[in-house]
């Protein structure tokens, strides 16, 4: 882009040498030289903003998977305890002499099992709910990227236009690339605050409920030492890192 705005000034340049008989080249090149900075301005700020959506873009799309690889752990965990809650109710039916203290426990412990399917069950739910979240919202960046490709191809057009209205000294060509900006501009519509808060909501509500789940965890059995790997969610990592573990 700065290849073409040099151009655009050379050609500005070598018009001011050799002006018209009329005696408006000064105003037409002052005018294509202005148009000329505020659209290289307006494309510097639209580079800056495309870069951000794409850096967005890479952590919806990192967070989407994390949610999914999240909710095929909580389906297996799930599946577990209905495999275990399934066998304690076997073992109950098959063994009729079983004592009162003993057939207790065992009921204890598939009501246990209940809580913990019932736990599972709501927050699988929630995380498939977040991780769709997560590919919408990396679909609607996504949308807005291509926004943002298109108005630079619009400002391009228009940068070249000018230039050529500079050599030829024609002032309808000014006006088309005036158009081609204004479609540029009308193409890059600005994003809402809503969609980031909304990420952010969904980040703290997935990892919440890690945290709650590896606190009742650590409540019902002693504490393991985790194994650090540079593979580890960014749940793992938020739900440690509020216990005190370092991973």
């Amino acid at each position: 882009m700065s290849d073409l705005s040099d151009t655009v000034a050379e050609a500005i340049e070598k018009s001011e040498e050799t002006p018209p008989a009329g005696g408006g080249g000064s105003n037409l090149n002052g005018m294509i030289a202005l148009s000329v900075a505020i659209i290289a301005t307006f494309i510097a700020l639209c580079n800056v903003k495309a870069g951000n959506i794409t850096q967005a873009m890479q952590q919806a799309q990192a967070n989407s998977v994390d949610a999914w690889a999240y909710f095929q752990a909580k389906g297996t965990k799930l599946n577990i305890a209905e495999s275990a809650r399934d066998t304690l109710i076997l073992q109950r039916e098959i063994a009729p002499s079983m004592t009162p203290e003993a057939r207790g426990l065992v009921d204890k412990k598939i009501a246990d099992y209940d809580a913990k399917i019932r736990l599972y069950e709501k927050e699988k739910g929630e995380i498939k709910a977040s991780a769709e979240g997560f590919k919408q919202e990396y679909e609607r960046l996504n949308l807005h990227d291509d926004q943002f490709d298109m108005a630079d191809a619009l400002m391009s057009v228009a940068i070249a236009l000018l230039g050529i209205t500079a050599l030829t000294r024609k002032r309808r060509l000014m006006y088309l690339a005036w158009g081609f900006a204004g479609f540029g501009l009308r193409a890059n519509r600005p994003m809402s605050y809503s969609s980031f808060a909304w990420r952010w909501r969904a980040i703290r509500q997935v990892s919440a409920m890690s945290t709650r789940h590896m606190s009742l965890s650590h409540a019902s059995s002693p504490p393991r030492p985790f194994a650090t790997s540079p593979n580890t969610c960014w749940f793992q990592r938020a739900a440690a890192k509020s216990d005190g573990v370092s991973l």
